[in-house]
Formats: C-alpha cells, sequence, structure tokens
C-alpha cells in the first residue's frame, strides 16, 4: 500500500596534510516497517526506526627521532536509536504505541609507538584508552508507561565504562627469508591476556609460508546484559564474555607480475559464545569449532582484463550441531573487462552459495546462485563518473537466513525473500 520505504543520507568530510589526518562523518537512517515484525500491526505506517550516529577522528604522526615514530589517535562519537512500534493489545486498548530509545556516546585515544632502531625489529607498542560516558536504553508504553505493569518505564538503564588496552608487539627478522611475530595484548576490562605469534617464511620460487596464532574475546554489550522488561526478557546480566582462539596457515605464489594463486587453511575455536536460547533470551552456546580452506586465484591482462576467483569449503558446528547460517561452500568469480567506448568498463560478477540451515537447525535453504552487472564510464579528463548497477541479473528467487522473529498472526519467521533483479544508478562528482 506503499507505506513502507526508507529514506537516509550521510556527511563525509575528510582532510589530511603530510604527517595529521581528519575524518568528520554523520548519517541518519529512517524507515517505515510494514511487515508486522514482533507482533505489531502489520501494514501500519506507525512502525518506524530511525538511527543516526556522529564520528570525528583525529589522527596526527611525529617522527620523534630516525627510525621512531609516535602516532596518536583521538576520535569520539555518538550514537542515537528511536523506535515506535504500533500494537493491538485488547479490545479496550486497540491502538498502543510501544517507544524504543538507544543513546550512545563515547571518546577515547590511541597511542602506538614504533621502533626500528633496533637491526631486525620492528618493535610496536601502544596503549588505548576509550570512555563510554553514556550507554543507555529505554523503554516505555506511550501514555501507560508500562502498560499492565505500572506507570513506570517499562525499561530505564543508564551505564558507562571504560576501556583500556596495552599492546606489545616485535616483529623479528630472523634472517634474509624468515620472520618471527610476537604479540601480547593486555585488557584491563576483564583483565584478559592475548597472545600473538606468527611465523612468515619466503621461500622465493616455492612461494610465501604464513603460520600466524592468536587469541581474542568480546565483551557483551548492554543490549545483550541490561535489555530487560517486564514482559520481554532480552538481556542476561550474567552473560559471560566470547573467547577465541585461532590458527591460519596461508600460502601465495606469484606465477608473474600478472597472476596470483594462494591457499588458506584456517581453524578456530569459540568458548561461551553470545548467543539466544530458543526462548530468545541472551546466554552463552556450547563450544564453536569451525575450519576451512580457501582457494584464491587472480590474474590479470594488459589490455586491462582482470579475473578474480575463490572457492572455499568450510565446517561450522557447536555441540547442537551445524550451526545456521554457515554454507559449507561457496564459489565467487568476478571479471572485469573493457569495452570499445573509451571511458567505458564493465564488471561480471557470480556468487553460488551452499544449502544452509535456519531457525537453530529446523529448516534448511536452498543454495543458490547471483550474478551482477555493473558499468563505470568516466571520460577522459573529467571530473565525474557514472555507473549502471543490475543486481539479480537473472531474477533468481532465493531466501536468505534471518534471527526468528514473531509475527502479528502468532506465526515465527526463520527466512526472508530477497530482491529479484535491481537496477541502481549512481553518480560520483568530484571537486
Amino acid at each position: 500500500h506503499g507505506l513502507g520505504g526508507e529514506q537516509g543520507g550521510q556527511f563525509f568530510l575528510r582532510a589530511r596534510a603530510a604527517d595529521w589526518r581528519l575524518s568528520i562523518i554523520h548519517g541518519q537512517r529512517d524507515r517505515t516497517v510494514t511487515t508486522g515484525s514482533y507482533a505489531t500491526i502489520a501494514d501500519d505506517r506507525g512502525h518506524v526506526e530511525t538511527d543516526r550516529y556522529s564520528l570525528i577522528d583525529l589522527n596526527k604522526d611525529w617522527e620523534l627521532a630516525p627510525k621512531l615514530m609516535l602516532y596518536q589517535r583521538f576520535y569520539a562519537g555518538e550514537y542515537g536509536y528511536d523506535g515506535t512500534f504500533p500494537y493491538d493489545i485488547s479490545p479496550d486498548i486497540p491502538y498502543l504505541l510501544n517507544v524504543d530509545k538507544a543513546r550512545g556516546s563515547w571518546l577515547g585515544a590511541d597511542h602506538r609507538l614504533v621502533s626500528t632502531m633496533r637491526t631486525g625489529h620492528r618493535l610496536t607498542l601502544s596503549v588505548e584508552y576509550r570512555n563510554n560516558t553514556r550507554q543507555n536504553q529505554l523503554n516505555y508504553d506511550l501514555g501507560y508507561g508500562c502498560q499492565g505493569y505500572s506507570a513506570a518505564p517499562c525499561l530505564d538503564n543508564r551505564q558507562r565504562s571504560e576501556q583500556m588496552t596495552l599492546l606489545a608487539q616485535d616483529e623479528i627478522l630472523l634472517n634474509g627469508a624468515d620472520t618471527l611475530i610476537l604479540g601480547l595484548r593486555y585488557d584491563k576490562t576483564g583483565a584478559f591476556w592475548s597472545p600473538r605469534l606468527g611465523f612468515i617464511h619466503d621461500g622465493n620460487e616455492l612461494g610465501l609460508f604464513k603460520l600466524l596464532y592468536g587469541t581474542a574475546f568480546r565483551q557483551p554489550s548492554p543490549y545483550e546484559k541490561a535489555y530487560i522488561t517486564p514482559g520481554y526478557t532480552y538481556g542476561n546480566p550474567d552473560v559471560s564474555p566470547e573467547l577465541m582462539k585461532s590458527l591460519e596457515l596461508s600460502w601465495e605464489k606469484q606465477f608473474s607480475p600478472l597472476s596470483r594463486l594462494s591457499a588458506t587453511l584456517y581453524a578456530y575455536r569459540i568458548k561461551q559464545l553470545i548467543t539466544s536460547d530458543s526462548a530468545g533470551m541472551v546466554t552463552n552456546a556450547t563450544p564453536v569449532n569451525a575450519s576451512g580452506l580457501e582457494l584464491a586465484y587472480e590474474e590479470r591482462w594488459f589490455n586491462g582484463m582482470r579475473l578474480r576467483s575463490s572457492i572455499t569449503a568450510q565446517h561450522a558446528a557447536d555441540g547442537q550441531g551445524h550451526l545456521d547460517n554457515s554454507p559449507q561452500y561457496m564459489f565467487k568469480l568476478n571479471l572485469a573487462f573493457p569495452t570499445f567506448i573509451n571511458g567505458l568498463s564493465g564488471g561480471l560478477e557470480t556468487q553460488w552459495i551452499d544449502s544452509r540451515q535456519s531457525n537453530r537447525g529446523q529448516q534448511k535453504i536452498g543454495s543458490y546462485a547471483l550474478t551482477n552487472l555493473n558499468f563505470r564510464y568516466q571520460p577522459s579528463g573529467a571530473n565525474w563518473e557514472a555507473g549502471l548497477g543490475i543486481y539479480n541479473l537473472l531474477d533468481r528467487r532465493y531466501n536468505d537466513p534471518v534471527s526468528p522473529d514473531l509475527l502479528a498472526s502468532g506465526a515465527s519467521r526463520s527466512t526472508m525473500p530477497q530482491l529479484g533483479r535491481t537496477l541502481q544508478l549512481r553518480t560520483l562528482i568530484r571537486f
């Protein structure tokens, strides 16, 4: 009925000189959702969601001495979200608007000292501090407080937090062919130690070999810990951070200046993966183990043609079986080509994705292939360019997995139909 839609805009400014860089970004998006998600009234213009963000980032480079550099970064940002959700509660309250708000702001600084004063060593020492000055969440029923429970809001959670990170890393050139990387990161929030190890061997005609090992973690967000209302429990204050270990072995062979083949074998293990259970509440899942192999080939020709292709085989599972939205095989092919028209170039892309699971393994989504065609036109010496993109060129009908969602009818949805053939025109003007 022409009710749904989305509009927004972005502003981006970047300035730089020899030793400093400044970036300013602001964006906003407004959309009307008429699909009846979260059991709202379907086809109603009252379901509106707006988010906006602003970021400022200043970088400065200092040459303290020959072979001794100090890189500094100062940044600040804020984010805001507002949503209204219409509900038909009862004959007495046929139209109720639930209001959901989130506000976040932060500022921080990152100082990184890099020294190559010692022969055969590249030593990096860094410290980063971030202050999350506002992490607020608010939810209420307009005119009712928290309908059916109290006159107070359903949720009014206000937090702030600090993060401090220390990093030390040394890249050691053992000889002309071998490099050893030793690193250690400490995060004060949670007192996590994250070691990093790497070994690189240049085998000349045999290719370049890399062996990398690392650990990482992720703290639960305020939404995952504290979003709890009388009628809806999602957050869990007892949820623990995710912990991950990864191991990667890669090989790269340059057959000529115009062709390259690479292979990457990887494995990782995640403990305490932050997810949601069947009731929709945040929890820590059983350990996740994943492994995979990716092969990639790239070829270029002197006439401007370029071929890039890759094939991936992977397996990811937890204690309940294969993970949702995790295809076992993927294939990508991209061909860029010139045309007989001066300033006009094209690109043809094909993607094939294997079948996947959704709804916690209860539903299977079939495999599909997509073809995209793009053209770019820029006359010689012009300060503008234009492009045409035709996505899903063959108009393939397919679905993608989504998080299980309750519809207005009470049914559950775990897949979403995707767009058919889509045309996009774009223009870029440089000044």
